[in-house]
């Protein structure tokens, strides 16, 4: 028992030795992020462009009004833009969310093709975007159930200093975090391997069920991790307080990635094969 936790100990300090592969995946990530925030935030900015061009800046109640006594030629343009406004903002957001989606899986399948070692192949890529929104509609319906299940550890336990509380509540959200996460690193890792998504799928409830002990101390390790990436995000936030709150956001953002890309090369080492 003494001897695999001490062997544990030693993946654990070990995979802060951090390589080109762990840099190439953080990069990686870093990219296909920024594309893919840099997507929605245009997308808005377009929408928001024809909402003002079609309402020429009036609000609701002076709308109305240019409706009420407005010509028919008027009222008839006036719905023919909403219906164009609708039909782009419709059409438009099914575009955005595919482009996204062929990002992410994009990103997956060069990360895990660098950790694997693996040669990329642009004929997988097609069943990466399956496994891909396979583990988003997990994460999805994950995150509804974990914000039940954690409801009760941050409503009744309650702190009277705000920043020791929200210390205690990112703990919590790390902690659901890294239960999907390791699935879904096992999952990748082995379709990377296999280029099979259900079979990936249930090689990650195996090696899961195989591997119970070493991740469950894997997962307090990361929480350990985490804490103290968020004790560091917090300590530069501080210096950057009075800037605007969008830096605030890129700086944990940044440092969220960081935990992120190590969490994953942490799981692959323990988890061999």
């Amino acid at each position: 028992m003494k001897l695999k936790i001490n062997r544990h100990l030693k993946t654990f300090l070990d995979s802060f030795k951090l390589d080109h592969i762990f840099w190439k995946t953080l990069l990686t990530d870093v990219i296909a992020f920024a594309l893919i925030i840099g997507l929605f935030l245009s997308f808005g900015s377009l929408l928001t462009a024809k909402a003002y061009d079609i309402s020429g800046g009036l609000t609701v109640e002076q709308l109305k009004t240019a409706l009420l006594s407005g010509s028919q030629d008027y009222n008839k343009a006036f719905s023919d833009n909403v219906r164009n406004f609708l039909f782009i903002m419709v059409g438009g957001s099914l575009l955005i969310i595919l482009l996204a989606l062929a990002v992410y899986s994009f990103s997956r399948m060069v990360i895990w093709d660098t950790i694997m070692k693996k040669h990329t192949s642009v004929r997988s890529f097609l069943k990466w975007n399956l496994i891909s929104l396979l583990m988003i509609v997990t994460g999805v319906l994950y995150s509804l159930l974990s914000i039940a299940l954690k409801s009760p550890f941050v409503f009744l336990t309650p702190f009277k200093n705000q920043v020791l509380g929200l210390f205690y509540t990112n703990m919590i959200t790390a902690f659901f975090m890294f239960i999907f996460l390791v699935f879904m690193f096992l999952a990748y890792k082995s379709f990377a391997k296999s280029n099979k998504v259900w079979e990936s799928i249930g090689m990650s409830f195996h090696n899961w069920k195989k591997n119970w002990s070493l991740l469950s101390y894997g997962i307090l390790l990361m929480l350990v991790v985490m804490l103290a990436a968020n004790v560091i995000s917090y300590l530069i936030q501080r210096v950057f307080i009075y800037q605007p709150k969008w830096i605030l956001t890129m700086i944990g953002l940044g440092f969220l990635l960081i935990v992120i890309a190590w969490a994953r090369l942490y799981v692959a080492r323990i988890v061999k094969g």
